[in-house]
């Protein structure tokens, strides 16, 4: 009879395609985070102390219904890393571009629909005070959820 035949050649190769289909099946569904991108804009708090600053994250409208307070943010900065922060505001209302300049005047250009959030700002460890970064532009990533990683690799097909 061949070695692979054997009772117990062929009982190991069983266990472990076994194990290599639960395996698989953990891996599968496996929760992979579902992140939310856009812009960070430092900008003066003037409802209640015009010295203190505050970042206004315009994310894109199709995560409106996704995003909660309290959400992590993190910031990606350039010169000093990166740091995390969380959203203590949202506007319930998507607003339009023309609506975001009027009302924030950023010192970008928004071409979309956008759900408007504040988060916390962290001055960074430098010499320069707080108003020299007002205007300030960064990557914000805001994590709004999870999904299983066989969903994802079914989506990807679908496109």
């Amino acid at each position: 009879m061949p070695r692979f035949v054997s009772p117990r050649i062929f009982s190991s190769l069983w266990l472990f395609l076994g194990l290599l289909a639960i395996g698989a099946g953990l891996v599968a569904t496996a929760p992979i985070p579902i992140f939310v991108t856009g812009t960070a804009v430092v900008m003066a708090q003037p409802r209640t102390d015009p010295h203190e600053y505050i970042l206004i994250l315009f994310l894109p409208s199709a995560y409106h219904g996704d995003l909660e307070l309290a959400q992590t943010v993190i910031i990606e900065d350039d010169l000093f890393g990166q740091y995390e922060t969380e959203i203590i505001e949202l506007l319930p209302e998507v607003m339009s571009p023309a609506h975001v300049r009027q009302r924030f005047d950023p010192p970008l250009t928004l071409s979309q629909a956008t759900t408007v959030a504040f988060a916390n700002w962290q001055l960074p460890l430098s010499n320069l005070p707080a108003s020299a970064y007002e205007g300030s532009v960064f990557m914000a990533t805001v994590v709004v959820g999870n999904q299983p990683l066989w969903s994802l690799l079914l989506s990807r097909n679908d496109s």
